[in-house]
């Protein structure tokens, strides 16, 4: 039931973003900042969290319900932030180095730790997070298309793709994972169970932005006509929407 959004604020000649919570009754500015906009909220609970300028750069900021605490210091160019409980994951560049790495923070230790140790040019796009697990799509950014699927778990990385085709888009749930991957003519939807992957879509349309949550698989499908809504229960895939319409989560 909670929600949480970023409004602007008339500040004298400027404007500035705020974050906003809603708690099922009352709505909340946390941030109440006068000089500084704050952007990308995420939620997990009442846990929310958010980039904000600290001086030159943007940091991350965590409201627990109660008080506003830094996460990061010195994380360069921070993208693809995400919360589950008491973990925030990201990616970034640290110390001033030009090399994207992914990031964990545990609220209870209130620790980082680096989850990659990338020596080279990588892009990682997307990052979905389920407890402590994590997963990404990334590759080097030339050519930008290749992109492959990782997985973090018990503390260990493994790529679940290889191929020199697009994969992207990655969703977990638990140790999980669906993304959509490009077979040559269009786009799938491929899931890994935990010790394979299992190809669920296969046909000439693109399937894409495939969201997991327990047992149950969602994508946008296209019919010949529109994006349709389909679903995947472990067993088999069942058409949710028939329209005209392109049809979103």
């Amino acid at each position: 039931k909670y929600v949480t959004w970023t409004q602007r604020e008339q500040v004298g000649m400027g404007s500035y973003a705020d974050v906003y919570f809603w708690n099922g009754e009352i709505v909340k500015n946390i941030t109440q900042t006068t000089n500084v906009s704050e952007n990308y909220p995420n939620i997990s609970g009442n846990n929310v969290v958010w980039l904000s300028y600290l001086g030159n750069s943007e940091e991350i900021f965590l409201w627990d319900g109660t008080t506003v605490q830094q996460v990061s210091s010195n994380i360069e160019e921070i993208e693809n932030l995400n919360i589950f409980g008491d973990y925030i994951t990201w990616s970034g560049r640290k110390n001033n180095s030009f090399v994207e790495n992914v990031f964990l923070w545990d609220r209870i230790n209130k620790s980082i730790v680096q989850v990659t140790n990338n020596t080279f040019d990588f892009n990682i796009s997307k990052i979905s997070i389920s407890g402590k697990n994590l997963v990404w799509s990334g590759g080097t950014s030339s050519p930008e298309s290749y992109q492959e699927i990782y997985t973090w778990q018990n503390g260990t990385i493994q790529q679940l793709t290889n191929n020199s085709q697009a994969d992207m888009n990655p969703c977990i749930s638990g140790s999980e994972i669906v993304w959509q991957g490009y077979d040559g003519s269009d786009y799938e939807i491929f899931f890994w169970n935990g010790s394979k992957v299992i190809q669920l879509t296969n046909n000439s349309r693109d399937d894409k932005n495939p969201q997991i949550h327990g047992k149950s698989i969602f994508w946008q499908g296209h019919d010949g006509q529109d994006y349709e809504i389909y679903y995947y229960d472990k067993y088999a895939i069942y058409q949710i929407t028939d329209n005209n319409y392109d049809d979103t989560f």
